[in-house]
Parts: structure tokens; sequence; C-alpha cells
């Protein structure tokens, strides 16, 4: 009787260690739905891979692309924004077709999907065999009411945009109101669209505001066939000026089929119907800035608001767009000195710098770039810092500001320079570019930051 005991217990113990081996050996689990696709700095696609992926595993009909490469869509049809792209022999799920069964509906990167020309496709099954999809229809044309338009003052355009934006929920009508928040010092020539986005979570009641980067026209246009005001970051031609690129924010009060509508603090507003421009062509503008866009909402819609922006509602999967969206851009035009500049600053968002600095150098190396363009955009510093390029930053930060001149300035160029300045043990010159920064803007917390750690005599270099 014992000895059948003992060689009972013996098996147990032999069933239980044989499953915990077989469950140590199961795979983790899944990538969280928010991890960032794994792409290179250069406009080239992961490999495809013979690995079943959980789409394959529960049936969903798989596509393999035809030609060298194929643009994916934000909608079925052309005029829809290039928002990715894929490569030739690349295997995609296929979630479903159009009606005409002329566009495929798939899914890529980290959970998104996008719309592709049927005939580019090997699908696994017949077309007709695919799920019936298409896109939520918009109306043709829409105009949002309720706003006032306000001509802005010198330099700013940012806080006027935000002004005729929340007048759309009852603000006051004095663009000072914002500007002397966001720009106590008048000599301050740039106010991003962070900066806007936190005054209104933080200052202006009952309105809730979120800014992402690469943007797209449909989603756009859902923003504001829902009643949603959308400011984007673009840029603008200045009249009679030397050097005519700028910044420049636009608040978007509406839409029809191929035209935007704009209440625009510097061209005008249309007879107060919205200042017209083609989409096309604006988009050229918004392009120079990463398609930076803000939207403003009241605080009880929210749900309603993430629902809509989908993906981009989250601000990891919004900046690996973004990043697909440079790369489809660098394929169809390998010289695009936007798309590389703006690959770049995905890759700076993701904490990548190495990656961040091949793609500004590229787009250096390419040429173009406005003289104005680095008054707006500080990627390329926090990059050169990050990677300890200190001369590269010190040189490009000196530069901006002498073509600034004596009466203008920016306190992340005052910041950035001051942190090369450090970097390379200039201390005394350190301090005062990021005092001045400080100064410009109590609120600029990288900058309060570094102020306490010079004064404290604790900085240390990240390289």
């Amino acid at each position: 009787m014992m000895q059948h005991r003992t060689v009972l217990i013996a098996l147990l113990v032999f069933i239980l260690l044989s499953s915990t081996i077989l469950f140590a050996k199961l795979p983790g689990s899944p990538a969280p739905i928010f991890a960032q696709p794994d792409i290179t700095p250069t406009a080239s696609s992961p490999e495809a891979s013979n690995t079943m992926t959980a789409h394959e595993q529960d049936d969903t009909p798989m596509g393999i692309v035809i030609p060298q490469a194929v643009n994916i869509r934000s909608g079925p049809r052309m005029y829809y924004d290039v928002i990715a792209h894929l490569e030739q022999n690349e295997q995609v799920p296929v979630m479903g077709v159009s009606p005409e069964l002329e566009w495929l509906e798939i899914a890529f990167g980290s959970g998104w999907t996008g719309w592709v020309a049927a005939h580019m496709i090997d699908v696994s099954v017949p077309l007709e065999d695919l799920a019936v999809s298409a896109p939520t229809p918009l109306p043709t044309i829409m105009r949002l009411e309720g706003f006032t338009y306000i001509r802005q003052k010198l330099n700013n355009c940012s806080a006027t945009a935000l002004t005729i934006a929340l007048t759309y929920f009852g603000g006051p009508e004095d663009q000072m109101i914002i500007g002397n928040y966001l720009r106590p010092v008048s000599t301050d020539v740039s106010v991003d669209i962070e900066q806007m986005a936190t005054y209104a979570n933080e200052v202006f009641a009952g309105v809730g505001a979120v800014w992402r980067m690469g943007g797209n026209w449909y989603l756009i246009r859902q923003l504001i066939a829902a009643g949603f005001p959308v400011v984007i970051e673009t840029s603008v031609y200045v009249r009679g000026d030397q050097h005519p690129w700028a910044g420049h924010n636009r608040v978007i009060i509406g839409y029809d089929e191929q035209t935007i509508l704009l209440y625009d603090s510097y061209l005008g507003h249309g007879n107060y119907q919205g200042y017209r421009i083609e989409q096309s062509e604006l988009d050229e503008t918004w392009k120079h800035m990463n398609r930076n866009f803000l939207v403003l909402y009241p605080e009880e819609r929210e749900a309603e608001v993430a629902q809509i922006m989908g993906a981009h509602w989250d601000v990891a999967q919004s900046v690996g767009l973004a990043q697909r969206k440079a790369l489809a851009e660098i394929v169809t035009n390998p010289n695009d000195v936007y798309a590389h500049y703006n690959l770049g600053t995905t890759y700076v968002a993701q904490g990548q710098y190495p990656e961040a600095m091949a793609a500004y150098d590229r787009a250096l190396d390419v040429g173009g770039l406005p003289i104005r363009f680095h008054w707006y955009q500080f990627g390329i510093f926090e990059a050169y810092y990050h990677a300890g390029r200190y001369n590269e930053l010190i040189w490009l930060a000196e530069y901006t500001m002498e073509m600034m001149g004596s009466a203008l300035e920016a306190e992340e160029i005052h910041y950035w320079l001051g942190m090369g300045y450090a970097a390379t043990g200039r201390l005394d010159e350190a301090l005062a570019h990021v005092q001045r920064a400080v100064a410009m803007n109590p609120r600029f917390q990288p900058a309060q930051a570094a102020l306490w750690q010079l004064q404290q005599g604790t900085y240390q270099p990240p390289v």
C-alpha cells in the first residue's frame, strides 16, 4: 500500500513539474496595442515576416503587396490623405472591401487601419467574400457658426487663433488676454501649439483641448462635422518681408468638397464666411509643421472626441502615425526636406535621438529650409543635445538668434543655447541664457529645472 502511495506521489510531482516547464515555454502576452512600429530612420519598412500573425490565426483574410510600394490612405478614394505606405511582398490583414470592390480596408502598424487600392493587393480570398466596409459619410459642406473674427497684432497669431477658437465657446474677444499670458515678453516670436493647449486646459474653464502631430484631412473634417473647432499649425508667406516664410496658426471653421474654410488672423475671414483655401495648398503649409493640430471641445464631450480621433487620441500612436506618414512621403520623394525633418521630430518624441539625428542630418543635406524655420521648430536642438553634438547645437542656436536680430527672441532658443554652453563647460554663458528663458516664460519647466541645477552646481551633461 505504501509502495503504491509513493509511486502515486512521484507521478503527481512529475506531472506538476512537466506543467511548469510547459507553461514556462509558452510565449508571453502580445505587445500592447499602443506599442510603436519598428521603423528605421531610412525610408523602408520592416521585411515581411513568415511568422503567423494573430490575424492569420483567426482566419482574417491576408493580402500581399504586389507592386514595389503602395500608399495607404485615410479613406477609399484617391483624394483621401496618404497616411503610410507598404512595400512589395508585405503581408497585411484585410478587414473589408468598399461596396464597388475597388478599395480594401487593411490593418497595419500598431492596430491602425487604412485603405489601399484593391488591384495593388493579392488577397487570399475572392473580393466578393470580404465584408463590405466604408468610412462614416460626412456632410459635403460644413461651416461652424459662432466665432468672432479678430485681426492679429504683431507676432501674436498663436494667441489670436486661440482667442478666435475660444469665442466659439463664449470666450472673450481680447487677444491680449491670452497674448499676455503666453507671451509675457513682447519680443517673444514663438508660441507653440502645446502652450496653446495647456492654456485652454488650465485657464479656460469648461473646455478641453488636445494637440497631436501627424493629422490628416479626413480626421479634421470629422471633427468639424461633429462641431469641434480645430487650430492647425502651419506656415504663411508674409507680404513685403525680406524673409517671407513664417510660422502661423489658423482656425478651421468649415470645409466643402476641396476647400477648407478658415478664420485666419493674418489673411482674413472671407466676408465672415471663412477664408477659402484649397485643401492641397493648405496641406503644403501644414506639412511644414508636421501637421500639428489642436482640437477644442466641451469637457463633457471628451469621450466623443476620443472616439473620433481613434488612434490619434493616444500620444504614442499619434507619433507613430506621423512617423509612417513621413516615411511614405520620403518614398514618394527622397529629397523632401520637410518629410525628413518631420521624421526626425517623431524620433525625438520617442526619445530615439540617434535615429532623429540621422533624419535631421538628411534634411540638412537636402537643404532648402527657410531662414526662420528654427524660430518655431526645436526638435533638432534636443536631438543635438542628447546625441552629444554640443558644438553643432551651439552653432545653430547662435545662428538662429543672429537671424532674429535684437528685436526678437524665443525662450526655447535661449534654453537650448544655454544647455549647449553648459555641456561644454561655459557655465556663466549658460546661466545667462537659461535665466533669460525663465524671465521670458516663468512656466517653462525645463528652463526652471536647468536654472536650479546650474545655480546649485549639480548640472551634468547627458553624454
